[in-house]
């Protein structure tokens, strides 16, 4: 959060920033460099949309700086660059990285086949190449496995890491030699190492111990390893597809596809979720009907936003959303509708709205 709509950069010593235009959000871009070609920082502040903070700047940390200690310590060059504080996260990546075996090389197949599945998942995805040098024998091999839909907060990829930089090639040439670095420091073949990921969409509205997480717990590698456990125990449960499913009883063996380090979980909760008054399955709902709101057939016709409109506010009040609303949208509900300008005619618009909050 700056403290102003207009910052004042400073360049620290050692480092070089360049400015250039912004996205389809944010009108201006910083790229902070170091003296030797490093890229440290992404910069992007000043947004388009009055329905976002004018002083919200996102902050993007170089790949290489999160496996070098700085995650904590990277606030402390956004400070000397511009006065700003720390507000919150917005997306955050926690992974594992091992050396596959064949019996997980074996599972996986299993998962792709259908002999195994992922508890809870009715949606995902499958990346996979031809496996055999000869052309006449043709077989598959998977490399990336997603579980879950495109559109879930917390998503859940299995992937042929080694592959992915470069490092099953007749030459290898990592695209990110920070991370071959570190499997070769623990002593691993850097030829057949996965990574089980999970990516948290929306940081910022989820609460640890009923508080919003922090770049000094990213930072700390205690926490991830707790928070990784967790995520594992409840985001990746595989089981043998035995048919032994009934209703929410479920008797399908489970298999331990990967051995963690024995640690407490640490398990992460939505903001509001725990209001007698809301549910996950009602913001669900309400996302789904915001993320059409600047549908063009709504947008031409005050007719139909007004029936829109009533539908997206029943579900506000039945569930008791009026804070959830004002917190991710950025106004309460009122204000929220009576700047909508629907109908035909000549209008000033933004890009699509559901770009600024999905």
């Amino acid at each position: 959060m700056l403290s102003s709509e207009e910052p004042e950069l400073y360049c620290p010593e050692g480092f070089r920033i360049e400015l250039m235009a912004g996205n389809n959000v944010f009108r201006h871009r910083a790229i902070v460099w170091d003296v030797l070609g490093n890229k440290w920082l992404t910069l992007l502040w000043s947004p388009f949309s009055p329905r976002i903070n004018s002083r919200i700047m996102t902050i993007q940390l170089a790949n290489q700086w999160l496996y070098s200690g700085m995650i904590a310590r990277s606030i402390d060059l956004v400070q000397t660059i511009t006065e700003c504080e720390f507000n919150s996260l917005g997306r955050v990546d926690v992974c594992v990285d091992w050396e596959i075996s064949d019996s997980q090389l074996e599972c996986l197949h299993n998962l792709c086949s259908g002999a195994m599945y992922v508890q809870g998942k009715r949606e995902g995805s499958v990346w996979w190449h031809n496996a055999n040098s000869s052309k006449n024998n043709f077989k598959t091999q998977a490399h990336c496995l997603s579980f879950g839909s495109p559109s879930s907060e917390i998503k859940v990829k299995c992937y042929f890491k080694s592959r992915e930089q470069g490092m099953i090639a007749a030459i290898p040439d990592p695209g990110k030699p920070w991370i071959v670095d570190r499997w070769r420091n623990a002593g691993m073949d850097d030829k057949k190492v996965w990574r089980l990921e999970f990516s948290l969409q929306s940081s910022g509205q989820l609460r640890y111990q009923q508080k919003p997480m922090t770049l000094d717990q990213l930072g700390d590698e205690y926490f991830i390893a707790r928070l990784l456990n967790g995520l594992y125990a409840k985001r990746f449960v595989v089981r043998r597809n035995e048919g032994k499913r009934a209703g929410r009883k479920n008797d399908d063996r489970v298999v331990e596809f990967l051995s963690l380090p024995d640690v407490p979980t640490a398990n992460l909760k939505w903001q509001g979720v725990t209001n007698p008054f809301s549910s996950p399955a009602s913001i669900a709902l309400l996302r789904r009907l915001m993320c059409e709101i600047d549908n063009p057939a709504l947008m031409s016709s005050r007719e139909m936003m007004s029936q829109y409109e009533g539908i997206i506010r029943t579900c506000v009040e039945h569930n008791g959303l009026r804070s959830y609303f004002e917190n991710h949208y950025g106004a309460d509900i009122d204000s929220f509708f009576a700047n909508r300008d629907c109908g035909e005619g000549i209008h000033e618009v933004n890009v699509d709205y559901k770009k600024f909050f999905d």
